[in-house]
């Protein structure tokens, strides 16, 4: 694919790739730090960044950039997104807060990771040049939900069920699932990932000059805003965006990206 992209003078590629790359782990990420994928979709995110890396090493004229972004969220989201099965389960009042919500927890509204995609991409050079991209400031498991009730007009819950009991259940849940095929709302490992801190370090876009144009919680109103839009209609509401701008010497054209389809 890469190949015939430059056969026919396709020579800026942007490729959104995914934080999964780097794994778990107490440090926060930064571009440099190792792969160390989890989980397939980091896997295959990994290999295809290589692939570009590659594609620049033989292709002086290329300009490719990689955008690693964390869980992303935004109106007309997929339902299957981690933060539209939160706002869901609150919405619905099926929420229950495990542990004490101090897990920090990154994430990237869809508008302002389009504002970093296009500030990029005014300052794109030759050969690949990767970044990551979260919202700031990170916000703790308990902040993002109180954020999301207060969405909501309602009062956040003030009170949890701790971790030493939510594991025991979800290992019953789990057993449970396996044999009924049932899949149920709590899971050890859905657990583990809501407790679990995501650390990644997105200095290096602001250090250009980026600012995100939409704060946490003015991001988590306009989602909640969506969800009481398009209550039959997750996809409702398409915007349109340019992708590159003109080079100079080369014939240029325009494109639009459909975010209606976005997943």
């Amino acid at each position: 694919l890469l190949e015939a992209a430059h056969d026919h003078e396709v020579f800026d590629h942007v490729f959104y790739s995914t934080v999964a790359v780097y794994g778990t782990g107490p440090e926060p990420k930064v571009e440099d730090a190792p792969f160390a994928p989890e989980i397939p979709y980091g896997e295959s995110k990994v290999e295809s960044e290589k692939l570009y890396r590659e594609f620049t090493e033989e292709h002086d004229d290329s300009r490719v950039l990689v955008l690693r972004p964390s869980a992303i969220f935004g109106e007309g989201q997929p339902w299957r997104t981690n933060v539209h099965r939160l706002i869901e389960a609150i919405y619905h009042r099926r929420f229950l807060m495990i542990g004490e919500g101090t897990a920090r927890k990154t994430t990237s509204y869809i508008e302002n990771l389009l504002a970093a995609n296009f500030f990029l991409l005014e300052r794109l050079e030759s050969g690949l040049k990767t970044y990551i991209y979260v919202d700031e400031p990170i916000m703790s498991t308990r902040e993002l939900v109180d954020i999301i009730y207060d969405a909501l007009g309602r009062d956040p819950l003030r009170w949890s069920l701790p971790l030493s009991i939510a594991k025991p259940v979800a290992t019953v849940a789990d057993v449970a699932a396996s044999v009924t095929g049932i899949d149920f709302p709590i899971t050890a490992a859905r657990i583990e990932k809501f407790c679990t801190s995501t650390r990644f370090d997105a200095s290096a876009i602001r250090e250009l000059g980026f600012t995100q144009p939409v704060d946490n919680e003015e991001a988590a109103a306009g989602r909640f805003s969506g969800r009481l839009n398009n209550t039959n209609d997750d996809y409702a509401g398409a915007s349109h965006f340019p992708v590159f701008p003109a080079r100079d010497g080369r014939d240029s054209q325009s494109a639009s990206f459909d975010c209606k389809r976005i997943a």
